[in-house]
């Protein structure tokens, strides 16, 4: 873990009139200006995720955060559960975010922002986040609020702010990154976006920040690698805060009496709610992890492995923490012969200051022979002892490497083994070719491959074609945008008719175009067909740039359907 602050820790009794007593736990700051403010000297990239509730509850610990509290106070009870035992939530980072968001009123000049008439409202709950948090040491940054337009109203919090406390940085999205910000924190700039600000020349005075980057609602999280590539590579980008944390779903049961989580759809008729728009967490409501919350721990982590020379079992070791060396982590090696281990090491000493890279050679690693199987291996880093949060032999971070590749039969080894030659029988209807035990049909009137048969029996299903497919399963995240793409009318292949009006026969290099477009082009070589797909003259269909071929589909006979499971993951599905 970074460790940007050292907080020493105090307990701090508050008494009113001798009524009421407050226990609290408070602490002092150091090393926080060198945090985000002057991102040239020691910058500390920012791991970010957005908590909108009032508990973590970790069953393991994802420790690079920084939390951004939305419309939240951070309550002197705000506590991590772990194993049992509580941990403040002075262990994380955390930034301190008003009470203030009136985006239903709008942006422009009808915002809250310029009515002096909320001025006070504006300010006193500014005013009282600093007050209340300002000896909490795990604030590093003061937040105005969140989606409230800008204009007199928060240029008064910022230097009302300013003058109560000049040591930690100020942030306000809707600043846009001018006058009443100390961050440039836009919400889900796009990626030219991010390299455009990060890559100027001069460097900008404000750090890039993302209040918001990444919506974790759903199937998501997926394009979170280009960012952090980004990050890495500019030091003025100083990473983002994904929406959010947790899923906001209800424990309850269904009519079955089986145990679900629910939300706003699932309450009356007309629910005050944006149907599952806000169970968009990195965990599910349960704290476990939601598919793409391994996703974020790869690439929230600090300590990275690169290939050096494999056949030597050499590795380097990069330590992307800014505070720390890895005197509290060894790193565990493990070979994979196709998925199943067959050889594992250890190396303890892992002398790497923060930031510093060292050339690491894998204890016992022998290199293995060619034999047509695939191996891979495993890098981790994990704990030596426990520490807070974390259990001892806990993996901090991991990557992976091919050594060989797995031998895929190729159409081209088949055609040699067989050495069958290709026949060609034309008909008005359909084109069909022959090579051994394999026959392949095309429909001359539309272009599809509608039949493959092998020793006279259907591979596909009757009715069903073998057609270029833009088909995938929509995520919560298209929600906004599902109908312009269901509208265009391309999912299902219907109208993707390449417009074939002849065909060109069969050409001495083994292969047959169809059609001027060349839409489709076939490859086949003796008793195995190979096809690939290419844009050429002709018209193909009429699809948005957002809309990208991805293969072809068929429905096979249930006859052909035999699977192999390989990995962890295929075990995983196959259970």
């Amino acid at each position: 873990m970074s460790k940007a602050i050292n907080a020493g820790k105090y307990n701090r009794r508050i008494s009113i009139y001798s009524t009421e007593v407050i226990k609290d736990a408070a602490g002092f700051q150091s090393v926080v200006r060198t945090l985000v403010l002057q991102p040239y000297a020691a910058v500390k990239t920012t791991r970010g995720f957005t908590l909108i509730r009032n508990s973590t509850d970790f069953e393991k610990a994802y420790t690079n955060f920084t939390i951004r509290f939305p419309h939240v106070a951070i309550n002197r009870d705000m506590v991590i559960d772990f194993n049992g035992k509580t941990y403040s939530i002075e262990y994380l980072n955390n930034v301190d975010e008003a009470n203030v968001e009136s985006h239903g009123m709008g942006y422009g000049e009808e915002s809250l922002a310029h009515d002096v008439n909320y001025q006070h409202a504006h300010l006193e709950r500014m005013k009282r986040m600093v007050q209340r948090d300002f000896n909490h040491p795990s604030v590093i940054i003061w937040s105005m609020g969140n989606e409230a337009g800008h204009g007199i109203n928060f240029m008064k919090g910022y230097e009302m702010i300013k003058s109560m406390d000049q040591s930690r940085p100020v942030h306000y999205e809707r600043a846009d990154g001018g006058p009443g910000t100390d961050i440039a924190c836009p919400m889900y700039f796009d990626y030219e976006s991010c390299e455009k600000y990060a890559s100027r020349d001069p460097r900008p005075a404000k750090p890039l920040i993302q209040c918001e980057y990444a919506h974790a609602m759903g199937n998501s999280i997926g394009g979170l690698d280009t960012y952090w590539e980004l990050i890495r590579k500019y030091p003025s980008y100083q990473g983002g805060f994904i929406w959010d944390f947790v899923d906001q779903g209800l424990r309850d049961k269904n009519k079955e009496g089986k145990e679900i989580f629910t939300y706003g759809g699932d309450y009356g008729r007309y629910p005050a709610s944006d149907n599952n728009f806000n169970c968009n967490g990195i965990i599910a409501p349960d704290r476990r992890y939601n598919p793409h919350a391994y996703e974020v721990r790869y690439n929230y982590q600090n300590i990275w492995a690169t290939a050096k020379n494999l056949k030597k079992g050499q590795v380097e070791v990069y330590n992307e923490n800014f505070f720390t060396d890895l005197a509290d982590y060894y790193l565990a090696w493990t070979l994979l012969e196709e998925g199943k281990e067959v050889a594992n090491g250890r190396v303890d000493n892992l002398a790497v200051p923060a930031q510093g890279k060292k050339l690491v050679t894998l204890k016992g690693f022998k290199f293995p022979a060619a034999n047509g199987k695939e191996y891979m291996l495993n890098v981790e880093f994990r704990l030596k002892e426990a520490q807070p949060l974390l259990a001892k032999d806990y993996m901090v971070a991991h990557e992976q490497f091919q050594l060989t590749e797995y031998a895929y039969p190729t159409v081209e080894a088949i055609a040699a083994a067989e050495g069958v030659p290709v026949s060609e029988d034309v008909h008005v209807a359909c084109l069909i070719l022959k090579g051994g035990d394999l026959t392949v049909t095309w429909n001359r009137s539309n272009g599809w491959i509608e039949y493959i048969d092998v020793n006279d029996t259907p591979m596909m299903e009757k009715g069903f074609a073998l057609k270029p497919n833009f088909w995938r399963a929509p995520t919560d995240n298209d929600r906004n945008i599902k109908q312009r793409w269901l509208n265009l009318d391309v999912w299902q292949g219907e109208n993707l008719y390449p417009v074939i009006q002849e065909t060109h026969g069969l050409l001495e290099d083994g292969k047959i175009h169809i059609g001027d477009n060349d839409l489709l082009k076939i490859h086949l070589l003796n008793s195995a067909v190979k096809m690939s797909t290419e844009r050429g003259r002709g018209r193909l269909v009429k699809v948005a740039p957002s809309v990208h071929i991805d293969g072809c589909a068929a429905l096979l006979d249930a006859m052909c359907v035999r699977q192999k499971w390989y990995g962890e993951i295929g075990e995983q599905l196959k259970n």
